[in-house]
C-alpha cells in the first residue's frame, strides 16, 4: 500500500505580496514610478471604527415631527464682512477644471446650489460655467497661481489658501499631459499636451508669519468681504491648525490621507500623511486651547462617504465636511454602465482567433489604431502594412518595427508572419527614449 505525504502549499510573504512583486517588476521594466489619482488604498483607521450610542432613558431622542435638528452652518464669521451661510454642512472640495471637465464642474455647481452648500474651484483658476452655476463658490489660491487674478478673487464668495493636500502633504500638484487641452493650456499659460507639475509651496512666503501677511493682502484685495480659509494636509494637525489661526484664518480645512488627488506618485500617496480620523481631535484640541473652537470653523475632508461619516466628524468637533471622490462617484465617475461609451469609437483589436474586443479610447499615447491613421490595426492587412512602413507615422516620433520577443527587431521576413498573424509585437520608438513594446493585438501602451 503506497503512502503519499500531505502537500503543504507554499506560504506567501506578507512583506513581498503579489502587489509588491508586480510593482517591483513594473518599476524595473519601465524605470519610472507609478502615478495615479485618488487617495490611499491601504487600510487605515476610519469612521467605520466608531459607533454612535443611541438614545434611551439617559439621552432622550428628538421627536422628528415637532423638534427640528438645524444643519445650518456659518463659515467665516471671525473677520469677514460677508460670511457664508450653508444650509447643510457638506461642501464640495476643490477639484480643478483641468482634472475634471467643464461639464463636471458645472454639474457640481448646480448640485451644490440645489443642496444649499458651496463648491470649490480647485487648481487652475475659475471658469465662467462654474461661477455662473454656483450660488456659493470658494476660490482656491494655490502655490502654482495658475489662472489667479484679482478679478476672480473678488468674484468668489470665499478664498481658500491651499498649503497642503491630504493625498500628498508637502507635495505639489500634477496634471498629466493628456488633460492639458487648448483651454486648460491657455488658462494656465502652459504648453498643450505636456505633463504639468506645480510647486510644492507658495513662491512668496515660507512660514506662518508670511502667511499672515498673505492673508492680509487677500483681505485688502477683497475689501475684507470674503472669508479666508487655510487648507492643510494631515501631517501635524495640532500645530498646523494653531498656526493657521494665528495667521488670521477664518476657517481651517484639514484634509486626511484618504482625500483624493488628480495625480501623484503612488509611493507618496501610500506613505505620507495621517488618516482623516486621526487628524480631527488634535485640530479640535488646538482650537479649544486657543479659545477659538466654533469661532474659527473647522472643515474636515478625506474619505467622507456617507451621512454617518459626516455625523461622526461633526460629533468629534468639526463644523462641516468636504467631499470630493464621493461627489464624482455620484456624477457617474467609473460607473460600469458607461463602460461601452468609454471604450470610444468602434475600432477593434483582435483578441485571438475569432474573437474581438473594443479598443481603449485615445489616452494621448500612440496606439496601433493611431499608427494606421484611424484604421483598425488589429486586422492582418493593417499589421502587414505597418510592417512595410519604416518611416515614422504622425504622432509616434519614430519608426514602427516588429519584434518576436527575442529582443531582435527589424525587417526580417522570417518574422513577418508573426506580426501579421498577431503573434509579434509593435515597437514604438521615440527620440531619446527606450523602445516600448506593445503586442499587436493589445490595448494602448
Amino acid at each position: 500500500m503506497s503512502y503519499h505525504n500531505p502537500y503543504t502549499p507554499p506560504r506567501k510573504s506578507a512583506t513581498f505580496d503579489d502587489h509588491t512583486l508586480a510593482e517591483i517588476r513594473r518599476a524595473a521594466a519601465t524605470g519610472i514610478y507609478d502615478i495615479r489619482g485618488a487617495g490611499t488604498k491601504r487600510k487605515v483607521p476610519h469612521f467605520d471604527d466608531l459607533l454612535f450610542l443611541g438614545a434611551s432613558i439617559s439621552r432622550y431622542p428628538l421627536e422628528g415631527y415637532r423638534e427640528k435638528c438645524d444643519t445650518t452652518v456659518v463659515l467665516g464669521s471671525r473677520h469677514a464682512k460677508k460670511p457664508i451661510t450653508l444650509k447643510t454642512p457638506i461642501t464640495i472640495a476643490g477639484m480643478s477644471f483641468g482634472a475634471l471637465s467643464g461639464n463636471a464642474k458645472e454639474a457640481l455647481g448646480r448640485g451644490a446650489t440645489l443642496a444649499g452648500t458651496s463648491t470649490t474651484t480647485g487648481d487652475g483658476g475659475m471658469t465662467d460655467e462654474e461661477r455662473g452655476h454656483s450660488q456659493t463658490l470658494v476660490y482656491q489660491y494655490l502655490p502654482s497661481r495658475y489662472g489667479m487674478n484679482p478679478k476672480d478673487l473678488r468674484r468668489a464668495d470665499a478664498i481658500e489658501v491651499v498649503v497642503g493636500q491630504g493625498a500628498k502633504p508637502g507635495g505639489g500638484g500634477m496634471l498629466l499631459g493628456q488633460k492639458i487641452s487648448d483651454r486648460v493650456a491657455n488658462m494656465r499659460n502652459l504648453p498643450k499636451g505636456i505633463d504639468q507639475r506645480s510647486a510644492c509651496r507658495h513662491p512668496d512666503w515660507t512660514g506662518p508669519d508670511d502667511l499672515e501677511i498673505k492673508i492680509m493682502e487677500l483681505r485688502e484685495i477683497t475689501d475684507w468681504e470674503k472669508p479666508i480659509y487655510v487648507k492643510v494636509g494631515g501631517a501635524r494637525p495640532y500645530y498646523d491648525t494653531a498656526l493657521a489661526v494665528k495667521a488670521g484664518a477664518d476657517v481651517v480645512v484639514l484634509d486626511g490621507m484618504q482625500g483624493g488627488t488628480a495625480a501623484t506618485q503612488d509611493v507618496f500617496i501610500e506613505n505620507v500623511g495621517m488618516p482623516t480620523l486621526a487628524c480631527i481631535r488634535p485640530a479640535v484640541q488646538a482650537l479649544q486651547d486657543l479659545g477659538m473652537h466654533r469661532k474659527v470653523q473647522l472643515i474636515i475632508s478625506g474619505g467622507i462617504r456617507s451621512g454617518a461619516d459626516v455625523a461622526k466628524a461633526l460629533a468629534l468637533g468639526a463644523d462641516a465636511v468636504a467631499i470630493g471622490t464621493a461627489a464624482l462617484v455620484a456624477l457617474g465617475d467609473n460607473d460600469p454602465k458607461w463602460e461601452e461609451e468609454y471604450q470610444g469609437p468602434r475600432r477593434y483589436h483582435d483578441a485571438g482567433p475569432g474573437a474581438r474586443k473594443p479598443a481603449r479610447p485615445d489616452c494621448g499615447r500612440p496606439t496601433s489604431c493611431q499608427l494606421s491613421e484611424g484604421h483598425d490595426a488589429g486586422s492582418a492587412d493593417d499589421r502587414a502594412r505597418l510592417w512595410q512602413e519604416s518611416s515614422a507615422q504622425p504622432g509616434t516620433g519614430g519608426p514602427v518595427r516588429a519584434d518576436d520577443g527575442s529582443g531582435r527587431h527589424g525587417p526580417d521576413p522570417a518574422r513577418r508572419h508573426q506580426l501579421v498573424s498577431g503573434q509579434g509585437r509593435l515597437l514604438i520608438f521615440r527620440p531619446g527614449r527606450k523602445a516600448r513594446p506593445m503586442h499587436a493585438s493589445s490595448k494602448c501602451l
